[in-house]
């Protein structure tokens, strides 16, 4: 991704380096929770997608520097491009926080889990409008240097890490759930991140806020590209469970009632 993104800023915006560096860093952000929204959505392996996305979230703190040192050199020779660790470390923390909360609930209150199944569709729908709404509202003026280019480069970006992950799975022999859970955590992608790095790079203003555009674009673009998907899924029937590590909500509400009733 980090290269394919590095390729793609060059064939697009020759000659001019802040864009091209927008679209490196969106490629070099990992996965981000709305990633394991829409594995839940598309009944992927939703155990494989939280373990995906909190190795990556931490894999990116140690890795992330040198693809900067590598990708972004090339496109600035100066020392103007830093990394914000202090950031990128408390939103890991954080994760692996919500984590351990969560693993709590399940071992030590284990009625939570029914609730929490229950409604974690609309929940995780709500949440992520409000997390879509307030980004695009608080940079709502990013828009008007909205190009063709802009627009390719949001599609190609998701549509190629989603495609090359989902082949190079089955060339491994995953199955279908776990090749679909992978390609879904390779094409959505953490809005914040690359949003953080770009703030860092010190770039003068208004050139700053005019190329996140790119970041964030790319970023709501991956989610249309899921929910259309989604939808010919449900259109065609093909959403359904297609091995015991799909995620159903209600067979695991029905697995839980009939171990509690079983429970001496």
């Amino acid at each position: 991704m980090p290269a394919l993104g590095f390729g793609l800023g060059r064939a697009l915006w020759p000659g001019q380096q802040p864009l091209q560096l927008a679209l490196s860093y969106t490629a070099l952000a990992p996965s981000g929770g709305l990633a394991n929204v829409c594995a839940v959505f598309l009944k992927g392996n939703i155990n494989l997608s939280i373990a995906t996305t909190t190795i990556n979230s931490l894999l990116a703190i140690a890795f992330m520097p040198l693809w900067i040192m590598v990708l972004g050199r090339l496109v600035y020779d100066d020392d103007e491009l830093t990394v914000p660790f202090g950031q990128l470390s408390g939103g890991a923390a954080a994760l692996v926080a919500c984590l351990a909360v969560g693993l709590l609930l399940r071992l030590c209150v284990p009625k939570t889990t029914r609730f929490i199944f229950r409604f974690l569709k609309p929940l995780s729908v709500l949440l992520s409008l409000c997390l879509v709404g307030l980004t695009v509202g608080l940079n709502w003026f990013v828009f008007a240097e909205f190009t063709w280019q802009v627009l390719v480069a949001a599609l190609c970006l998701p549509l190629a890490g989603y495609l090359a992950t989902y082949l190079l799975s089955k060339l491994l022999c995953r199955s279908a759930t776990d090749a679909l859970t992978l390609a879904i955590e390779t094409s959505v992608l953490n809005m914040t991140m690359p949003i953080v790095l770009l703030q860092a790079s010190q770039l003068e203003q208004p050139q700053l806020d005019l190329i996140l555009v790119v970041p964030i674009t790319a970023s709501l673009l991956s989610l249309v590209l899921v929910i259309v998907f989604y939808g010919v899924r449900r259109c065609l029937g093909w959403n359904v469970r297609q091995d015991e590590h799909a995620f159903d909500h209600k067979q695991l509400i029905a697995e839980h009632d009939e171990a509690v009733y079983q429970r001496p």
